[in-house]
């Protein structure tokens, strides 16, 4: 049986990237779930997030690529990305044997940095403008803030019931598939 690769983003900022991470995993015999895909199982009686739930359950791997889109907000105020990221690291926590793989845009790994700095030093000066700072969107980003807390959840990383430490914690920055390969 092929490994199964869960592959979780936002898809309108990502299309082309997820069709050809597809096309390459599918060469090298991985059976890769993706929502948009017709081998992805939907069950009509359910939610879309329940449906990405139950196609994870099954795989030994979980990509993530994180962009410049938070995304739909569904329960909770979190984003469906997010939501498939939880219940990844439920799985893994309960002992199902999956890996998660991280991406990130390093254009956003660099936003948050130089926001982070900005930040740091408006506070001094007004919270007003630190909070301003941390909460607009801009043409790169839609929900700086929203994006940063969720790569701050990621780098937390899952705490092992075996182990204080946590795992899973690694994001890797890309600018391109090649990168990711």
């Amino acid at each position: 049986m092929n490994p199964k690769v869960f592959v979780s983003s936002t898809i309108i900022d990502f299309e082309d990237l997820r069709g050809a991470l597809k096309y390459y995993l599918e060469e090298y015999g991985y059976d890769v779930q993706m929502s948009e895909y017709p081998n992805f199982n939907i069950d009509s009686d359910t939610s879309a997030i329940e449906a990405c739930i139950k196609n994870l359950i099954n795989c030994q791997y979980f990509i993530l690529l994180i962009g410049y889109r938070r995304g739909s907000l569904y329960k909770e105020n979190l984003s469906v990305t997010n939501l498939e990221y939880r219940a990844a690291k439920t799985l893994i926590e309960r002992g199902h044997p999956l890996r998660i793989l991280s991406f990130v845009r390093k254009p956003i790994w660099l936003l948050k940095n130089d926001r982070k700095g900005l930040i740091k030093n408006f506070k001094q000066k007004s919270e007003e403008y630190s909070k301003v700072i941390s909460e607009t969107g801009s043409t790169i980003i839609d929900d700086p803030n929203y994006i940063f807390n969720f790569l701050q959840e990621i780098s937390e990383g899952i705490k092992l019931p075996e182990s204080n430490s946590p795992a899973n914690n690694w994001i890797i920055d890309f600018n391109n598939f090649e990168d990711i390969i």
